[in-house]
């Protein structure tokens, strides 16, 4: 399942459902709107195999690395939210739920920053051509 947090505005969620994914998007289809971070991540617990697409640093956090979900932190403007998360979502390294699962992620213009549990320190992943 990808899920999107409540600050990703509707025009990108409509271009990302245009785009062919399935999205639902917290305070509509999941949980109530206004959630706090901590509320999110027991939902991504009881959801299970969900990617958390969000615009809120507040996710680039080793300590909720958890096998059961992907938290991706899109690190770029507003407007081009669908653009980027389309582009992180089709990636080699990312294309599938299975690869997503235990990562957390700060998606940005140059690339891909990624934590995971057994490497505490980001390893970053160039964007492929």
């Amino acid at each position: 399942m990808i899920l999107l947090d409540e600050n990703i505005p509707e025009d990108q969620r409509d271009a990302l459902r245009k785009f062919g994914f399935k999205v639902r998007q917290i305070g509509f289809e999941v949980g109530t709107f206004g959630m706090a971070d901590e509320e999110i991540i027991p939902l991504l617990h009881k959801l299970g195999d969900a990617t958390l697409i969000t615009h809120d640093r507040d996710f680039f956090e080793p300590d909720w690395i958890h096998p059961a979900y992907c938290l991706a932190f899109l690190d770029i403007p507003e407007e081009d939210l669908a653009d980027v998360a389309r582009r992180f979502l089709q990636h080699t390294a990312f294309n599938t739920s299975a690869k997503r699962m235990g990562k957390v992620v700060s998606v940005g213009r140059s690339g891909i920053g990624l934590l995971q549990k057994k490497r505490r320190q980001p390893v970053f992943i160039d964007w492929e051509e």
